[in-house]
């Protein structure tokens, strides 16, 4: 696990984005809060958990898993949870409208970790072509302010 300014550093993170229909939500948050999150930190390697939802559409919702590294996504203890779903995780699943998960490796970081949860988030969404200019990972670089961004 790298170091970031004499702390410990998560390296891999689960990011989770899904359309939550408006009368869905208050069921849907409560099970978020009250078993999944909690189900998954008892996975050996999961840090934290958490669940922010977008200020430009209600519907629209981001959780994130922050893990040691991506092996934890593909250790027993998680896929025997994944492959088993509780019957409350069953019915969750029916609400998540365009969803779409992407786990990340952590491969440079600017200043030090977060010791609570940020109240805002900002996200991006790149997609770069299939051999990326070196001008381009350098203006993505610029954005975050850190010298390395991606590594292809």
């Amino acid at each position: 696990m790298s170091s970031l300014n004499g702390l410990r550093a998560t390296e891999g993170l689960m990011a989770f984005r899904a359309d939550i229909a408006i009368p869905n939500q208050p069921a849907y948050q409560r099970w978020h809060n009250n078993e999944h999150i909690p189900e998954r930190l008892s996975i050996p390697g999961f840090v934290r958990g958490r669940r922010y939802r977008s200020v430009v559409d209600d519907t629209r919702f981001l959780m994130y898993y922050d893990t040691a590294s991506l092996r934890v996504l593909t250790s027993a203890a998680y896929l025997a949870k994944l492959n088993a779903p509780t019957p409350r995780t069953r019915t969750a699943l029916r609400w998540f409208e365009n969803p779409m998960r992407t786990a990340y490796t952590l491969v440079d970081a600017l200043g030090t970790p977060e010791r609570q949860a940020a109240p805002v988030l900002a996200v991006a969404s790149f997609a770069p072509p299939a051999a990326p200019r070196a001008d381009a990972l350098a203006g993505l670089a610029a954005i975050a302010g850190m010298q390395r961004v991606l590594e292809y």
